[in-house]
């Protein structure tokens, strides 16, 4: 698929980070508290996981400036359509997503079946997404 040319490499991006936050990063609060000993509800843990909003924030920032100056020299409509998907990405939605989804994982760790459908559902929601942000757009300009 990386060799698709009507897919741009931020779209590539975006589905990475969107599998990273809204997945691993769920499951790595569950463990990490697991080996803590405490929980995602406990102080300090959910203020922790926010201070990293603030650096993410400025590095999303400068990436998408860079991938917004190469969009914007596609003028044809299926560039609208990456520069809505570039514009709709959200870093600290995303990492709120993942929060959520790390609490009703935690909440469901006790029990297996309830674990799994959380589980299951989590990573649904993440394929379904990654799919709509790869859907095929135009070809990127030439280097």
């Amino acid at each position: 698929m990386r060799g698709n040319r009507t897919i741009w490499p931020i779209q590539f991006a975006l589905a990475g980070m969107n599998a990273h936050i809204n997945h691993d990063l769920a499951l790595a609060v569950v463990e990490t508290c697991k080996e803590r000993n405490t929980a995602p509800e406990n102080p300090p843990v959910h203020e922790d996981y926010e201070k990293v909003n603030d650096l993410l924030a400025s590095v999303e920032a400068e990436i998408r400036a860079e991938f917004e100056l190469q969009i914007a020299k596609v003028a044809t409509a299926p560039a609208e359509q990456l520069k809505h998907a570039v514009s709709a990405f959200s870093m600290s939605t995303a990492r709120e997503v993942a929060w959520l989804n790390a609490t009703q994982l935690w909440n469901a760790r006790n029990n297996p079946i309830k674990y799994q459908v959380q589980l299951t559902a989590m990573a649904g929601a993440v394929d379904a997404t990654s799919r709509l942000i790869l859907v095929p757009v135009i070809p990127p300009p030439a280097e």
